[in-house]
């Protein structure tokens, strides 16, 4: 179901007052919004104010949880009809969600639904959800194959939902892991050297350098691939194999202009690093754009303008 800024303001309106709401959205009153089976939770409020959420769907209608507020099944009129409610702290929660494309769906409340335990002390106007937000990623992908093998019918509509997953812009996502890897990298450990017999040695896209006593030297952008970037570009790669190019670019740009935008305002102060910390950065980016070009034809020279304007140029040479 698609649901609008218009329709949550709608639905706040109904139940009292949805400007406090839409001042707290707009204020970035908000954290840990997450969509998980058709709904959305989340934490929302002013200050000494902020509340658990759950927004949710009900009969086709927006409805919710609070933490303080009264719980509320959708609004109903006097003449029998029915409406959306939010309260003021649903509202902020729902307007973050439409803003990162939420999708929204109702689970049906289904009498062979298994019960739903409830911890002592538990609020009786809360309702839990579904069994499925409580699945870890590893249960979920259980539980998905499972009803495959029951229903192969529906895999080619499994598989296509899996591409529209996979395809999203992750461009943000990429960019702050990027930029927060950065800051977390160790320089000391640019001059590394590792035991082969302790485990991680190098870095893919790295070339091992191993000296008379059979150690691997690891050189710095071998290092910071090693440890900070290898997440970022597994699942570039990982969503080019599966022929979400377009997810698989919104992440490359991402994690490239996050690189670029540290290449003058590097987070580190040691010499080892900051005399050459334009070419570290470079080196990743180099290794990034490798490992697409391996899936996919390169992007243009003005697409990569518009994240590094300073490499693109530089970087179509140097992957050829």
């Amino acid at each position: 179901m698609d649901i609008t800024d218009g329709y949550v303001m709608w639905a706040g309106q109904n139940y009292g007052n949805a400007e406090e709401g839409i001042n707290w959205y707009h204020q970035g009153c908000f954290s840990d919004v997450e969509n998980s089976y058709g709904s959305v939770r989340g934490r929302a409020g002013g200050y000494m104010d902020e509340r658990d959420v759950h927004v949710f769907l009900r009969d086709g209608l927006l409805a919710f949880e609070c933490g303080d507020c009264n719980s509320s099944e959708p609004y109903e009129e006097d003449d029998g009809s029915r409406e959306p409610s939010l309260c003021t702290h649903a509202v902020a929660v729902a307007l973050a969600a439409v803003d990162a494309d939420a999708v929204w769906y109702e689970i049906p409340r289904d009498s062979q639904r298994p019960p739903i335990p409830r911890p002592l002390g538990w609020d009786a106007k809360r309702i839990q959800g579904t069994l499925l937000d409580v699945l870890g990623d590893g249960d979920a992908q259980h539980v998905l194959r499972q009803l495959i093998q029951q229903h192969p019918e529906h895999v080619s509509a499994a598989e296509q939902a899996a591409l529209r997953h996979l395809d999203r812009d992750s461009k943000v996502w990429a960019y702050n892991t990027t930029r927060n890897a950065l800051r977390a990298f160790d320089p000391a450990q640019v001059a590394i050297y590792e035991d082969p017999t302790k485990g991680e040695l190098t870095a893919d896209f790295a070339d091992e350098d191993i000296d008379d006593d059979g150690v691997v030297k690891l050189e710095a952008d071998q290092v910071l691939l090693a440890y900070g970037m290898r997440p970022i570009i597994r699942e570039m790669t990982k969503r080019a194999s599966a022929g979400a190019f377009q997810g698989s670019r919104s992440v490359l740009f991402g994690l490239i202009e996050g690189l670029y935008s540290c290449h003058d305002e590097a987070p580190w102060t040691e010499p080892e690093i900051t005399d050459h910390v334009g070419d570290l950065l470079y080196a990743v980016a180099v290794a990034a754009l490798w490992a697409y070009s391996e899936w996919a034809e390169r992007p243009s020279a003005d697409d990569l303008r518009r994240h590094c304007e300073g490499w693109a140029d530089r970087l179509l040479r140097d992957v050829a």
